[in-house]
């Protein structure tokens, strides 16, 4: 479950789940990221090995690793949205911070 809203974060710029969820996307992203950035077939390979789809790994190291290359951390935030009515848990969005 982790793996696709890691990936959904990649794909969309930015995910809604709840603030256990968030937490560990965030820590994930975080990792992969500067694999990303490093752009070398080791990184490469560990990116695919987390994702298993050939995809994403391109769209981390072609299209997003080159846009945050500048930066060494704090790739992802966390943001509060408010609470959810039905269910009563705090309903947050983890976009990446802005690409272009």
């Amino acid at each position: 479950m982790i793996r696709s809203l890691v990936r959904g974060l990649f794909e969309h710029g930015e995910i809604e789940t709840t603030q256990a969820k968030a937490k560990e996307v965030k820590r994930w992203a975080d990792k992969l990221l500067p694999m990303a950035i490093e752009n070398s077939l080791e990184s490469k390979r560990k990116i695919h090995q987390f994702f298993g789809k050939r995809d994403i790994v391109n769209t981390l190291t072609n299209v997003i690793a080159p846009a945050i290359s500048d930066r060494k951390s704090g790739f992802t935030t966390i943001e509060a949205r408010g609470n959810r009515r039905a269910v009563s848990y705090t309903h947050l969005t983890l976009p990446t911070k802005r690409i272009v």
